[in-house]
């Protein structure tokens, strides 16, 4: 037997670890995302929604020009499709394109780095430590 004010408290409950999930720093990371977009439009001059593809194929490579990591830029793209799908639902296509996920594997090739590796030591290193 389920009581109902019970039940009404668990449904609250529910939903306060709904929004505890989204955590504020997730909401404030997709904002400056969409800020970096629109101020590429608005640099270039260029409409920021619907998204076409070859606007998003250029932002794709001023993406590459930073110091950003690939996974970094995946999710500026990401939080730019989400907020693509509020606005203007039918510019999400775009992100779908093969020609999107060609540049984003060659922004991957671009903005790895390779690992440092330090060498052994070796009796000449050890004889000027000591």
């Amino acid at each position: 037997i389920v009581h109902r004010g019970s039940w009404r408290r668990l449904q609250l409950e529910s939903c306060a670890l709904r929004e505890r999930g989204l955590a504020h720093g997730t909401w404030e990371n997709k904002i400056s995302h969409l800020r970096q977009y629109i101020a590429f439009s608005v640099y270039y001059g260029v409409p920021d929604f619907p998204i076409h593809l070859g606007i998003l194929l250029r932002f794709i490579a001023l993406l590459g020009r930073g110091p950003l990591a690939h996974k970094s830029a995946t999710n500026i793209l990401s939080s730019i499709r989400w907020f693509a799908a509020l606005i203007a639902p039918a510019s999400v296509k775009v992100f779908d394109s093969v020609l999107v996920s060609v540049s984003l594997k060659g922004l991957k090739a671009q903005l790895s780095r390779p690992v440092r590796q330090k060498l052994p030591f070796t009796v000449m290193h050890l004889c000027t430590f000591f």
